[in-house]
């Protein structure tokens, strides 16, 4: 079986778990193809994912404070 054969079946048997997610056909098909290139350039995939994280505002975010202070109390 070949990677892109191989990254369908696994889409396919995790689309029942990440129905959430994947809950139409059009995001299926996404996935297939997010996971092929994950699988194929992970340092561009980790990249574009890096810069998403980077570019937020976190230090503005209420529930990421109320996450924190939960630690700091510990």
């Amino acid at each position: 079986m070949n990677k892109l054969n191989r990254c369908i079946t696994y889409v396919d048997e995790i689309q029942p778990i990440a129905a959430e997610y994947i809950q139409k056909n059009r995001l299926k098909l996404k996935a297939y193809l997010g996971v092929t290139w994950a699988i194929q350039y992970p340092e561009k995939i980790f990249s574009f994912i890096d810069e998403q994280i980077r570019s937020g505002k976190w230090e503005e975010s209420n529930v990421l404070a109320q996450c924190f202070q939960q630690l700091k109390n510990i």
